[in-house]
């Protein structure tokens, strides 16, 4: 009886013992600078940057994340005042925003919120000097905010 419960308790010991199987690490980023654009930002591979097929103003970095999910930063070069824009976009806004800054220029978040009905999207509007960067998360409703798409987006800064 007692040889029983030693073998048992060793069992037991064995199996909580184990350290946890180990989760798999996030994507390695590395941080991509663009100088001519004005910003930094770490990304897992380097984008190709293109015109906007909607707004051809827009310059655009995509990065899939998944094979539903993918991150934009699109910059606009305006003369139009970054503030005056972001005054006029906050007095359209239809979800809850967050001000901050980055790089010491203002900042607009929109909450994360349902477009299209299937779609997931969270973006920050970012005022450069000169310019503007909006950065777009996409993801499907079905699913949670991707959290490398968030990292991405935490990496943003502005270069001179």
């Amino acid at each position: 009886m007692n040889r029983l419960l030693l073998v048992v308790c060793a069992f037991i010991g064995v199996m909580f013992g184990q350290k946890a199987p180990q989760t798999p690490t996030s994507t390695p980023l590395k941080e991509y600078s663009y100088p001519s654009d004005g910003f930094a930002i770490k990304f897992p591979y380097a984008p190709e940057p293109h015109l906007d097929s909607v707004h051809p103003d827009f310059k655009v970095w995509t990065v899939h994340l998944s094979q539903h999910a993918a991150i934009s930063i699109r910059l606009k070069v305006d003369s139009q005042p970054c503030d005056d824009a972001l005054a006029k976009l906050k007095s359209i806004a239809n979800v809850p925003i967050r001000e901050f800054t980055v790089s010491g220029r203002p900042v607009w978040e929109e909450k994360e919120h349902v477009r299209g009905g299937n779609s997931m999207v969270f973006e920050r509007y970012v005022c450069g000097l000169g310019r503007y960067y909006l950065l777009t998360l996409g993801w499907p409703a079905s699913e949670s905010r991707p959290q490398l798409g968030v990292e991405i987006m935490d990496s943003f800064r502005l270069v001179k």
